[in-house]
């Protein structure tokens, strides 16, 4: 599991932000790694979820705001839709898929 923060990071998040960025260049050495054995490697990089760890520091009302705010689909997501992308993942229509993070993030990378 990796994050957004990895690719932007996050005031206050220094070593979270470095182990994830981390997690992004190990995921690569794997998959170049395992390639050789049919082994796929992949991180999943969500961003912010609907979580008690992703409403830390957060009212309900800045946390709405902030979606409204900053998230083309101006809302955060949910676990169920993280778990459908590792679930994507390991199953047989991500067989083709490695070294990749795939970001859950409602598009907020694309700001």
């Amino acid at each position: 599991m990796a994050s957004t923060a990895a690719r932007v990071g996050y005031r206050y998040t220094a070593a979270y932000t470095a182990s994830k960025h981390g997690l992004l260049g190990l995921t690569r050495a794997l998959a170049l790694e395992g390639a050789e054995k049919g082994v796929t490697v992949n991180a999943v990089a969500p961003g912010g979820i609907d979580t008690p760890m992703g409403r830390f520091g957060f009212t309900d009302e800045s946390w709405n705001a902030h979606y409204q705010k900053n998230v083309p689909l101006r809302r955060a997501g949910q676990p169920e839709e993280v778990a459908r992308a590792i679930l994507f993942l390991v199953s047989d229509w991500g067989s083709y898929v490695t070294g990749h993070p795939l970001d859950v993030e409602g598009g907020l990378m694309l700001r």
